[in-house]
């Protein structure tokens, strides 16, 4: 359409010159006074259709540079949706790959606090002993037991003035009764049993001000539960075994992991 204008504009202008030049080559009866107001008449229009020729070569000009920048518009839009679909790709295969392995127990840590109150006191750094086990279980609803143990470490610090904190990291004792079954094996546990009577002993810690525990569940390196503050009241964790019930938040482990797992995935 451009060059179909700039054609145009080009005939237009050569034609006053195509008949100035017949004015000049063949005389006719016209005046002389009409000579010159034609010469003129076909100067402007010959001056005007240049202009006119000039305008649509510059607008052509600046037309082909917007086509340009549309063009490299378009190819850097179109390079960003590439990339993006790119990384949506990686994102949903990372994504895939955690939801294919979330069906399956690979590990399994329980990190019990043991929140035992005390007279005041002067707050200390964590430091962490050695040479003492402690074992916990967990009961299905089967009466089916899945002791839980240590690798003989444990922490201890003064948390707050009249709180002590001893922390147990346990790992399954027989690690094929629950490594490698599938999570919805978890919704079966029932109870939680720990009997920290003799460790406490050995320890020298006396819990006859009160006690209480905080358990959070760790599968396959993701936290999936915390319960805090069970309360265990005065002398009880020295008295003997105490029994908790959890199987309304075991029962919560597999969504609350396939849910985490989904978190970390696009975070990465």
């Amino acid at each position: 359409m451009t060059i179909f204008k700039l054609l145009t504009y080009l005939l237009l202008a050569l034609l006053p010159v195509a008949i100035l030049i017949r004015d000049w080559k063949v005389s006719d009866r016209r005046t002389k006074r009409h000579h010159n107001i034609t010469r003129t008449i076909i100067i402007l229009w010959c001056i005007g259709s240049l202009v006119g020729t000039c305008f649509v070569w510059i607008d052509s000009n600046n037309m082909a540079d917007k086509m340009t920048e549309l063009i490299d518009g378009k190819n850097l839009l179109l390079a960003r949706i590439k990339n993006y679909q790119k990384d949506l790709k990686v994102r949903q295969k990372r994504i895939d790959e955690l939801e294919q392995r979330s069906n399956i127990i690979q590990s399994l840590e329980l990190h019990v606090f043991a929140n035992i109150k005390t007279l005041q006191a002067q707050i200390t750094d964590r430091k962490t002993s050695a040479g003492l086990s402690s074992a916990i279980a967990l009961f299905a609803k089967d009466k089916t037991r899945y002791r839980f143990v240590t690798d003989f470490q444990f922490a201890m610090h003064q948390i707050a003035p009249k709180v002590k904190r001893v922390e147990f990291i346990y790992r399954p004792e027989t690690p094929l009764q629950i490594l490698g079954k599938q999570i919805d094996f978890l919704r079966k546990m029932d109870r939680f049993v720990c009997n920290y009577k003799d460790f406490l002993r050995r320890i020298k810690i006396s819990d006859s001000l009160g006690s209480s525990l905080d358990l959070t569940v760790f599968l396959n390196g993701v936290d999936v539960i915390t319960l805090r503050d069970l309360n265990c009241g005065s002398g009880i964790l020295s008295g003997g075994q105490v029994m908790m019930d959890i199987h309304d938040s075991f029962a919560e482990i597999p969504e609350r992991y396939k849910a985490k797992i989904k978190e970390k995935g696009i975070e990465k």
